[in-house]
């Protein structure tokens, strides 16, 4: 879906905000989408971008998502679950409530909550996602993408650190990051 185009334009465009969302909104806006979607596109690439940066903070990445998308559903999804974070409601009781259907403002918000509230490492993080059901590729797409950009590959479980193949995917990956991250002429 549209939200699977950001993680790679966030990682290109993180260090000049207005840009990634142009190119957020371009990418998403391809096929034929509503207004919540692109929200929900942008807020994302948003949280990719500050903790790419450095400038994540956990107890704050919420309002200044919702204050850089601006008003609208999408936003005032992010206020809950920003509530029920100040709240330290449980995670599989937020997911609940927040939901995991195929709709941006359901499984998007779910996922980030999840990365915000939940344990470091991705298995425990995608746990409840994956119990909760729903649309579990978009929640894991988000909430995977927001543990590779938090901490990398340390992040990762035993289990997938054991991947055939694993040591040329990151080699690959940093080549990748160092094609995207020279100087242009």
């Amino acid at each position: 879906g549209p939200v699977a185009r950001v993680p790679p334009i966030a990682l290109l465009n993180y260090s000049d905000l207005d840009l990634m969302r142009t190119h957020i909104i371009g990418a998403v806006t391809v096929t034929p989408v509503g207004g919540e979607v692109v929200a929900g596109a942008v807020a994302f690439g948003f949280i990719l971008a500050k903790i790419l940066r450095g400038d994540f903070r956990p107890d704050k990445v919420l309002a200044e998502t919702q204050k850089f998308i601006g008003p609208g559903w999408f936003s005032s999804r992010l206020a809950e679950a920003d509530e029920m974070l100040k709240a330290r409601t449980p995670v599989p009781e937020a997911i609940h409530r927040i939901g995991t259907g195929s709709v941006v403002w359901e499984s998007v918000v779910a996922a980030i909550y999840a990365f915000l509230a939940g344990p470091k490492e991705l298995p425990g993080v995608l746990a409840p996602l994956r119990e909760a059901g729903g649309d579990r590729e978009m929640t894991g797409l988000v909430a995977g993408s927001l543990v590779g950009a938090r901490g990398g590959f340390q992040n990762f479980s035993g289990q997938a650190r054991r991947l055939q193949g694993h040591g040329h995917l990151i080699a690959k990956g940093f080549q990748l990051r160092q094609i995207m991250t020279r100087p242009r002429r």
